[in-house]
Order: structure tokens, then C-alpha cells, then sequence
């Protein structure tokens, strides 16, 4: 009896070990890597930057992040966005889809595999000197999330369609 009931371990940890293999040989590389290893799947750009604010008017600052999706994992990401501290007003904007207003999500970001997104930042004063932008997808946290630090000058003079 022993022998049979042994054989019968054996051959259960023969198939959950010969499974294991099956699944990561046929998992693509790049989502192992992803959601096993850690690698990150999603950047964002610049990781900080300077805006100026004016009390009397809404600057918005076209194109000011860029978010792309890498695509090692080959998956489509759907980005939430976030705001840490409390400007006056805070709007982010991907062409015409509002995705923050304030410290309050309107919308994701989609983004497929070896895409990228550039994002409208507008803002009035009075905000803190320095805000948190983050972007991640709630399924892959690890591989997604990201954060810009928003340094916000107050100035009255500033305009921003005078180039840099």
C-alpha cells in the first residue's frame, strides 16, 4: 500500500512540476519579466518639471509629460492618474479626454503596446511648491506605476506662449 500511495505523490508533484514548466514556456518572456520580475512596462517623462502659475489667469502647458507604454509584456495598460496636493486648479488632458481635474480622476489612459501619450498639464495658482503626478494600472501596479514631481513657481508676469 505504501508503494502505491507514494507513487501516487510522485506522480501529482510530476504534474504540477511538469505544468509549471508548460506554463512558462508558453507565458511570453516579456510578461514573465513584467509580472514576475518586476520589470517595469510603462515610463513617463520628464520625472519632474518646473510649471509657472499665475492667480489671474489658466496656464495650461501642451504636451508637457510623455507616458509611453514599453510593451516588453506586450499588454495594454489603462492608467489612472492621481494628484498629491491641493492646487487652486489642476486639469491633465490627453488630446481632448480629461483625465484629472483637480485631485479627481475623470477618465484612464489607454495605451497599447509600444504607444505613447503626451498630456496637457493646466494650472492656477495658488498651488503647493511641490505636487505628485502618478500614473499606474490598478491590475499591474508594480510593472506600471509611475510619478512626476510638478515643481509650481507663482509668478504674475509669466506668460507661457513666450518661448523658452
Amino acid at each position: 500500500m505504501r508503494s502505491l500511495a507514494g507513487r501516487r505523490a510522485y506522480l501529482a508533484m510530476a504534474a504540477v512540476a511538469a505544468a509549471a514548466l508548460a506554463l512558462l514556456l508558453l507565458w511570453p518572456l516579456g510578461l514573465q519579466a513584467v509580472l514576475l520580475g518586476g520589470l517595469v512596462d510603462v515610463q513617463a517623462s520628464p520625472p519632474s518639471l518646473t510649471l509657472y502659475a499665475s492667480r489671474a489667469r489658466l496656464f495650461c502647458y501642451e504636451s508637457a509629460v510623455e507616458v509611453r507604454n514599453l510593451g516588453v509584456a506586450g499588454l495594454t495598460y489603462e492608467l489612472n492618474l492621481s494628484l498629491a496636493g491641493a492646487p487652486r486648479y489642476f486639469e491633465v488632458r490627453s488630446g481632448n479626454t480629461t483625465l484629472l481635474v483637480g485631485g479627481r480622476p475623470t477618465g484612464a489612459l489607454r495605451l497599447p503596446p509600444r504607444s505613447s501619450a503626451r498630456l496637457t498639464v493646466c494650472l492656477m495658482a495658488p498651488a503647493p511648491a511641490e505636487l505628485l503626478l502618478r500614473l499606474w494600472d490598478p491590475r499591474y501596479p508594480r510593472a506600471t506605476e509611475q510619478g512626476v514631481r510638478v515643481r509650481v513657481v507663482e509668478t504674475d508676469w509669466w506668460d507661457n506662449r513666450f518661448p523658452r
